[in-house]
């Protein structure tokens, strides 16, 4: 069967997305207008306008604040024999028929505010697509988060989404229609329409006494609710990223049997499908309130026929219970209840079902919403068979925790009839401070993590509720304090939290513990390990590489280095040598031995046998270019060279570092200057350098790595993250390059420096944001070329630091891997959810960043001269130590400037490379763009550039980043 093909509206035009070959094939349809809805004054008014009801009135008010969230929002899965073009068709006379769905609600000249019912019979219909099931659901999210202006779109809308094979139907409603209308009914009459059935009525409206307002502050269910105020992520809540738990609610689903629900004493057989349904509120009611121990509890009946208010005690029993409800469904109860605040309430949904056997809906999808919820609803609804639907929906304030286990005791009360669970203590749950009896107590544990802090930033004054970052910390010294804390003490702490929770006191509170004590472990014993070992994953993806490349310059990484103050270049060969025997990484043979590649460190008695050392006396007339594009053979000369150089004009000593990329990477590299700082200092004292950390050679590391293999289930994350995923980029017209047989690694480079006040505004982001200011330039970089290139989905490559066992944190090495995370972005995003969206994903990948790049090609099929699966790649060098000072003894100060490489050669077509340098005391940020020579010419890179340093100037004048993508003007 041929797969089908429909147009998607992407990125400002259409464009072709297929779907499997076993849905029904679309039959042709008249055209479908996807355009967004036209401004109200260009749209001829097919009715008068009308006045408001009391009830559009409170909703309009309502909707003023801008927390508010006033739209339902429901989602299905289509069958498989929907016909897509037919399902356009109905919406499209949805509302034809229907015209209130497609209402503008605006002010007149005279200050009333009226409906006008417009001409137009474009529905707002969103085609999208996602990537995985979470990728839909945060899509989702966005989708309803979008401010709902009335004056412009009208108070519904759709989308159809396709998620790998299944077809997603998503339906929003604003609350401005709930007299007459709510999502169910509306797919009740889109499925209808699909179907051709005759239509109903047009309008439905429910008597005013039957919708009474929910309560706006009702008695909390405390017992229930969210004790420690942080979103715990679990296996059960994939779809809500971390942090984002705490203002959605949450919905959890069971399918019960009729035979499974106790009918005595209150029926007995052969009941409808009504009595069991109020069989089950009866039991759901009574379960809560003896849960709570609440002596009356209030009920919301959510009906066909309206709403309901009632009160219940548990202590009346189950029948007089099961009376009670009858009665007030049937409109037979003597009086309705007022809503009262003080007690605690829930929402029972017993309207129509899930599915639809001969319409549209295979299943309804589980989604997170924001939609306000009292602390629980328990829709009822009958399956198809003899089988019933419970899903239980919390709200916001709830426990993400408290709905599977809630559901689960309740069916256990309504298998029994006896309550499963005596009470809960309602009181406030007792906080993490006062109880840690079978380990370190919260105080202790701050003490763990401030210690840590100290050391590995240097700064012995630092307190408990000192800011990590305010101390000049950064993502990769988060990362190896996350990894000795686990390591070291078994205290698991998530690396989204140091962002959120920076100092150790604060983060001390979202610790979790591993075991039961807290002291330091004992060191691992040392190994001893063989010179000889075979490549570890991120050397051999690299290596071949550097084999495709024919063993070029392609991995050489020239560092540069301007002494403003005089040096002792004998005292800092004794330094560097000191360096080399620390680190047996930098003093590493590559060579080739029955098909395999091996390393092989040299002893330090053999240091000698190998020039890698040269004084300003031995370089005349040789430049950094020269050394530069020295080619190295690995096999036979050490993987560095250090050579001092005179500069021409000053007379400054220049230093020359050479490091070929297998023996280094850039996490290894401020590794390298610290220790060369710490060893100058003590050479100058006529000593030798004492370290207090030990440097587990990286061959040890290699041979772990290898016996280990790759985690298949840390592959699987990648493949799912970016099969099918677009790796091209066309941000300018005709930039695609000519096909050739090898691409072409020319490369030339342009610098954007950031001035201090804006410099000083995204670090005030990134705080206000509880990110990193790699985040945020991350986010601009992204933002730039979705604006430029007008495409919704961006691969864009980075790297991560690769060091899986926090024993290798000292060691130099070849530690990195390059991972590749597929941003999505809409005009309608706020900017301040597309930072907070790649903020958790950078975040949630690093636990599979062990995987190298070549292999996760691979596994998406990808063939060798395919390349890299993104075009963009994006890095921070944090706290850069190549501009800083050496001192001595005597307390000299020798200070240094980076000079940067003139790069000629790139794998990248394009290389955003974000230099923080301290100098000084104070933090510069420059922004250094590497572009492939024959896909993009100068001009066009300085446009990009220039482009994403206005961005960044947007942000640092929207501190709040609420704005829509579309708003930033580019």
């Amino acid at each position: 069967m041929p797969a089908i093909f429909f147009l998607l509206w992407r990125s400002g035009r259409y464009t072709v997305a297929q779907f499997p070959a076993h849905r029904t094939p679309v039959t042709p349809s008249p055209p479908f207008n996807l355009e967004p809805a036209p401004m109200m004054e260009n749209q001829p008014e097919s009715q008068p306008d009308s006045r408001l009801s009391n009830h559009e009135e409170y909703i309009w008010m309502q909707q003023q604040s801008p927390d508010s969230s006033l739209s339902e929002l429901r989602a299905w899965k289509l069958g498989d024999k929907v016909e897509l073009s037919r399902l356009l068709q109905a919406l499209q006379t949805l509302t034809q028929h229907y015209p209130e769905l497609d209402a503008r609600y605006r002010f007149r000249d005279d200050g009333e505010l009226v409906k006008t019912y417009a001409a137009s019979t474009s529905p707002r219909v969103d085609l999208r697509q996602a990537h995985t099931t979470s990728d839909m659901a945060r899509q989702l999210v966005e989708w309803q988060e979008v401010h709902w202006d009335l004056e412009r779109v009208p108070p519904f809308k759709a989308a159809i989404i396709h998620c790998n094979e299944d077809v997603i139907l998503a339906l929003a409603a604003h609350k401005i229609l709930a007299e007459s209308w709510c999502v169910s009914r509306i797919l009740q009459t889109v499925s209808g329409l699909y179907l051709d059935e005759p239509l109903a009525s047009a309008r439905h409206v429910l008597p005013a006494e039957r919708v009474p307002a929910l309560p706006s502050s009702v008695a909390p269910i405390q017992w229930s609710r969210n004790a420690s105020g942080h979103a715990i992520q679990s296996l059960q809540t994939p779809l809500v990223p971390l942090g984002r738990a705490r203002y959605l609610a949450l919905k959890y689903k069971v399918s019960l049997s009729t035979h499974e629900i106790p009918l005595a004493p209150i029926a007995s057989e052969g009941v409808d499908i009504t009595t069991l349904r109020v069989i089950i509120a009866t039991h759901f009611a009574r379960f809560i309130a003896e849960t709570g121990q609440h002596e009356t509890i209030g009920l919301s009946l959510i009906t066909p026929g309206g709403t309901h208010r009632l009160t219940l005690r548990p202590g009346d029993g189950d029948v007089l219970a099961h009376r009670t409800i009858m009665e007030t469904i049937k409109g037979h109860a003597s009086s309705i209840s007022e809503p009262d605040d003080a007690l605690p309430w829930i929402e029972i949904n017993l309207t129509g079902g899930l599915t639809s056997p001969d319409g549209i809906i295979d299943q309804e999808l589980l989604i997170p919403t924001r939609e306000a919820h009292t602390d629980f609803m328990l829709a009822i609804m009958p399956d198809h068979g003899s089988s019933i639907d419970l899903v239980l929906t919390t709200g916001q304030a709830v426990s993400s925790h408290a709905g599977v286990f809630l559901l689960d005791r309740f069916l256990c009360r309504l298998a029994s009839g006896e309550p499963s669970v005596s009470g809960l203590d309602t009181q406030p749950a007792t906080s993490a401070e006062d109880t840690r009896e079978d380990v370190a107590d919260r105080l202790d544990i701050a003490m763990i993590i401030l210690e840590e802090f100290r050391t590995t930033l240097g700064a012995p004054e630092m307190q408990q509720d000192d800011d990590f970052f305010d101390f000049g910390g950064h993502s990769l010294l988060a990362t190896r304090i996350i990894g000795r804390l686990l390591d070291s003490h078994g205290l698991e702490v998530n690396f989204n939290d140091f962002f959120d929770a920076p100092s150790a006191e604060a983060l001390a509170a979202r610790i979790s513990v591993t075991r039961a004590d807290c002291s330091p472990s004992p060191s691992p014993p040392q190994t001893v390990a063989s010179s000889k070992a075979p490549l570890a994953l991120a050397q051999t993806s690299l290596w071949k590489a550097y084999a495709a490349h024919d063993f070029g310059t392609i991995f050489n990484l020239p560092f540069g280095l301007e002494f403003l103050d005089a040096v002792d270049e004998s005292l800092f060969e004794q330094a560097f040598r000191d360096v080399l025997k620390r680190h047996a990484g930098l003093r590493t043979l590559f060579y080739q031995q029955d098909g395999r590649t091996w390393q092989q460190a040299i002893s330090i008695s053999e240091l000698a046998d190998y020039r890698w050392f040269w004084t300003s006396r031995e370089s005349q007339g040789i430049t950094l270019q020269d050394e530069a594009s020295h080619r190295f053979d690995l096999a036979s000369e050490l993987p560095l060279r250090v050579r001092f150089l005179r500069d021409s004009k000053t007379g400054n000593q220049v230093l020359s570092l050479l490091v070929h990329h297998m023996a280094i990477d850039e996490w290894s590299l401020n590794t390298v200057i610290d220790d060369l700082r710490h060893a100058y200092l003590a050479r100058s004292s006529g000593s030798e350098p004492l370290w207090t950390r030990p440097a587990p050679p990286f061959h040890d590391f290699a041979h772990q790595q290898h016996t280990a293999g790759v985690d298949p289930g840390h592959l699987q994350y990648w493949k799912d993250r970016l099969a099918g995923a677009n790796s091209q980029l066309q941000l300018f017209s005709g930039d695609k390059p000519e096909e050739t047989e090898t691409a072409s690694l020319a490369a030339d480079w342009i610098e954007q420096p950031l001035t201090q006040e804006i410099s000083n505004r995204l670090y005030a982001i990134a705080r206000h944001h509880n990110v990193s200011l790699f985040n945020v330039i991350y986010t601009a970089i992204a933002l730039t070329l979705h604006s430029i290139g007008q495409s919704r989905d961006i691969v864009i490559g980075t790297s991560a630091s690769g060091r899986t066992d926090p024993t290798f944190y000292e060691t130099v090495g070849y530690f990195t891997t390059m991972v590749a995370h597929r941003i999505s972005v809409t005009p309608e995003m706020p900017i301040a959810r597309l930072l907070d969206n790649i903020q958790h994903q950078i975040g949630e990948s690093m636990a599979y960043a062990d995987v190298p790049i070549d292999l996760i090609q691979q596994a998406l099929g990808m063939a060798e001269g395919d390349g890299l699966p993104f075009e963009a790649y994006v890095q921070i060098h944090a706290k850069n130590a190549l501009n800083g000072s050496l001192a001595t003894a005597d307390g000299e100060t020798i200070r240094y400037r980076q000079i940067d490489p003139d790069k000629s050669e790139s794998m990248f077509d394009l290389q955003f490379e974000i230099m923080e340098d301290n100098i000084e005391g104070e933090n510069h940020l420059r922004l250094v763009i590497t572009y492939n020579a024959d896909r993009y010419h100068k001009e066009q890179a300085e446009k990009l550039g220039a482009t994403i340093r206005k961005t960044l100037s947007f942000f640092a004048e929207h501190e709040l980043l609420n704005a829509p993508v579309s708003e930033v003007t580019l």
